[in-house]
Formats: C-alpha cells, sequence, structure tokens
C-alpha cells in the first residue's frame, strides 16, 4: 500500500527489484540466501536477517514501471513483525532503510533508503452481547466462543494505523434491553432498530472507558442469530457522515439549546445528552451483526465485523448493508 507508511510492529513486505547493465550470458546465475535489513536513526539500528530460497529474479536496465507493479519481478521478504519502536518514538519518524542481498555473505546487491513509519495505535472494539430475551449463560458462551474462534483474519490483516484488538463487554443485553416496546425479535438491517439499540451498545463502550486502562472506540453489538427477523441480512452500521454532519452542522446549534430540555438534544445526539451539563457526544463507529450460538458454527466473522480500514473509510455505504458473515 504505497499510498500509507509502514506501521511499527506490523508484518511487512519488503521488495527488491534487481537489475543488470547488460544480459546475463549462458549459465550466469543470481543467487542470493540472506536478506539483511537494517533500519536506523540517529545512531541507534535495529537490524534483521532474513533466508532466502526463491529465485531471484531480475531485469537488464531499470525496472519499467509494469515490473514495479509486478510482485513476481522482485525479491520478496516478509519480516512478521517490524519491532523498531525504539526508532519510531510515539509520533512516528523517517527512517533509514539499508536493504543487502547476500549469497554466502557476499553482497550480491544493496540499497539505502528512507521510509516514514508510523507507531502502532491499535484499533480497539468492544464486543457488546445482544441476546434472547430467555437466553441462557451456555447460550452467552457458545456465542462469545464462536465469534472468537474466527476473528483472526481481522487480526491479521495490516491496517493503516495499527492492530485491532477485541474485547467483550461485561455488559449483556437482551432484545427487549435495547428496543423500545421490549419486542422479542430485531430487524438487523433496519436503521431504526439500530439506532433504538445504539443508546445501549454506545453506553456500553463509555462504562468500558471509564472503567478501563485500555480505551475502546468501536461499539459493537453481537446479536443473537436466533432473534433476527431479517435472516437475509446479518449486519449494519451507521455511515460515519451522518455522525460527521451532526458534529460539523448540529452541534454548534444543539449547544446553545441545552438548556431548553433533553428531549430534543437527546435525539439528535443519540440520547447521549443529560440535563445539568450537555456534553454533546455522537458515537461515530456504533453498529451489529449476528452471532451464532450453536455449537460448531463456522461463521467467519472477520467478513462481518470490520475493524480499523471499515471504521476509517465508512462501515457501509449509504443505506447499504455491511458485509456478510459466510459460512464456510
Amino acid at each position: 500500500m504505497p499510498t500509507y507508511p509502514l506501521i511499527e510492529g506490523k508484518p511487512t513486505l519488503v521488495q527488491n527489484y534487481l537489475s543488470h547493465s547488460s544480459a546475463p550470458r549462458t549459465g550466469d546465475a543470481l543467487e542470493v540466501d540472506t536478506i539483511e535489513l537494517t533500519f536506523s536513526r540517529d545512531g541507534e539500528s535495529v537490524v534483521l536477517s532474513l533466508p532466502y530460497v526463491e529465485a531471484v529474479p531480475s531485469s537488464t536496465g531499470a525496472p519499467t514501471d509494469a515490473l514495479l507493479r509486478d510482485i513476481a519481478a522482485s525479491v520478496n521478504v516478509w519480516p512478521t513483525s517490524l519491532n523498531i519502536a525504539s526508532l519510531v518514538g510515539p509520533d512516528g519518524n523517517t527512517v533509514e532503510v539499508r536493504s543487502v542481498l547476500r549469497r554466502r555473505s557476499a553482497v550480491v546487491a544493496e540499497r539505502t533508503t528512507t521510509i516514514e513509519v508510523l507507531p502502532n495505535r491499535p484499533l480497539r472494539v468492544l464486543l457488546v452481547p445482544i441476546m434472547d430475551n430467555n437466553y441462557t449463560t451456555a447460550d452467552l458462551r457458545q456465542m462469545r466462543a464462536n465469534v472468537l474462534a474466527n476473528l483472526d483474519d481481522a487480526r491479521d490483516r495490516i491496517w493503516p494505523t495499527g492492530d485491532v484488538e477485541f474485547y467483550w463487554s461485561p455488559h449483556v443485553f437482551t432484545v427487549a434491553d435495547v428496543q423500545l416496546g421490549s419486542p422479542s425479535t430485531v430487524d438487523i438491517g433496519d436503521f431504526i432498530d439500530l439506532y433504538d439499540a445504539s443508546h445501549s451498545i454506545d453506553r456500553a463502550r463509555r462504562w468500558w472507558n471509564e472503567n478501563s486502562s485500555t480505551d475502546v472506540a468501536v461499539a459493537f453489538g453481537v446479536v443473537d442469530q436466533r432473534v433476527n427477523s431479517n435472516p437475509g441480512t446479518t449486519g449494519k452500521a451507521f455511515w460515519p457522515d451522518l455522525s460527521q454532519l451532526l458534529n460539523l452542522l448540529v452541534l454548534d446549534i444543539l449547544d446553545a439549546l441545552c438548556d431548553i430540555g433533553d428531549a430534543l438534544v437527546s435525539f439528535f445526539t443519540f440520547g447521549l445528552v443529560g440535563g445539568g451539563g450537555c456534553s454533546l457526544e455522537v458515537p461515530l463507529y456504533v453498529a451489529w451483526a449476528e452471532g451464532d450460538v450453536a455449537s460448531g458454527s463456522t461463521r467467519e466473522y472477520s467478513a462481518c465485523i470490520p475493524t480499523n480500514w471499515a471504521t476509517r473509510r465508512g462501515w457501509s455505504s449509504r443505506g447499504r448493508p455491511m458485509a456478510t458473515c459466510a459460512t464456510t
């Protein structure tokens, strides 16, 4: 992803394009058995020595744009974790990177460049259970186990700001807790149903942040699959533009209305404004998706519980549901 800087602590692809001034003779071969990467800043260095056993592609003359877009045309290594926090600092830094390709310790090729590296700022997601009105402890335990067992893909992705971390809320809600009129089902694809539930989902997030040293940014409801009245849709989220619009155009006006009454202000701020203070906070990232309570579920939650990239770029397109939770 050339648009983005490197993130400390994440798996990183390092590509080396080799070129020569004239075509190799018959029988000539380029061989590399080790790639040495040195990251340096202000006299401090971190050195990684990585084995290489693949073919060594090369080109005559400088690589063309087409070759630079082709991963098969480069010598590639994947440091599984770029642990250079001591060089990066809390705000990120420009780091010198020296790549040396070796064969039996002899230098085959080398290059030094600089790149911006940012600190790893994990996106933390609070999973908030929303259960059947008559759920059992075993139901809740099984749903949590199913979800956690199928989140590895989401954890392993290289998100633009760093890792993603999931936490379970100690608050467990039933459908009757989160919907007006105490119904027994919800339409998980309905904006109004999500709006009603967002009060409880985000309240769980704020309680967590007040009582934990690890703040979460995203509040994500995990809805007992048995209570979803719209099985064709398995997830939905507020599109962030709604909250951003309130922040930019409405909150300054609402701030002047704080002493008039709570009902209007409470509605426009997702129920987060109480009397005697009027702290105007709009939850940018609130969403929900189905969760299975059946033993042996293979639902792929990494597809339907979006994390860092999805929340930064928009949970879903305007008026459209989120990605479906596929069962494999």
